[in-house]
């Protein structure tokens, strides 16, 4: 089994239904990520990654889109 890191993020910028659309896009087509879920009502973001980085290449596409997560 491959170990997997699951991240609850906040991201203040996802307010619309289209900002969900490109996080959710953005994350899925990405190496290593299995589950995306994305709310656009509540800002969050809820990922499960393989990517043994604690979650930086998440974090990188979400600012690189536009919606950089709180810390």
């Amino acid at each position: 089994m491959v170990p997997t890191t699951e991240l609850m993020l906040k991201c203040p910028n996802l307010r619309l239904q289209e900002d969900e659309i490109i996080v959710h896009q953005t994350l899925a087509a990405s190496p290593g990520i299995g589950l995306v879920e994305v709310d656009h009502r509540t800002g969050s973001v809820h990922v499960v990654t393989a990517n043994q980085d604690g979650g930086e290449d998440v974090r990188t596409r979400l600012a690189g889109a536009g919606y950089p997560p709180e810390e």
